[in-house]
């Protein structure tokens, strides 16, 4: 008895505590779940309600890996930052590229394009076509 005694002791002293989980009271960063409406290159369709110009496609990709928009205005190559939570997504300040179009109408789409994007505060998707609303008002339609 006498050694199964010492036996158990000694099996406890030799057992490692556990290390401490120095993150225990911190929250899990949040992960991005399968989202229909990332890492897919979205074409537009319609702005404010118009059919997209005729031209070089403005495209719009959200890259979840960085949580960055990204994609060409008609003219200029842009990125900026995006949030997507549920059905909300917002952007960021956008840059882009500074050349100009040789045609007029593409540079008042593009234009008019990133002032859209700084409205956007939600999202829907159905089949292949992304709509950027605010609130109850779409602003933008995207087919993939």
């Amino acid at each position: 008895m006498r050694h199964s005694v010492l036996a158990v002791l000694l099996l406890v002293a030799c057992t490692a505590a556990p290390e401490p989980d120095s993150r225990i009271g911190e929250s899990a960063p949040p992960l991005e779940s399968s989202s229909p409406v990332t890492n897919v290159e979205w074409r537009l369709v319609r702005l404010s309600g118009e059919p997209a110009v005729e031209g070089t496609p403005v495209t719009l990709r959200l890259v979840s890996a960085e949580k960055r928009a990204q994609g060409n205005g008609g003219c200029n190559q842009y990125s900026g930052p995006y949030a997507l939570a549920g059905s909300s997504l917002t952007f960021g300040e956008i840059i882009s590229t500074k050349r100009a179009c040789v045609q007029e109408a593409l540079n008042q789409q593009e234009t008019a394009f990133f002032g859209v994007l700084s409205r956007v505060n939600r999202y829907t998707v159905s089949g292949s076509t992304l709509r950027l609303y605010r609130n109850e008002h779409e602003l933008a339609r995207f087919s993939r």
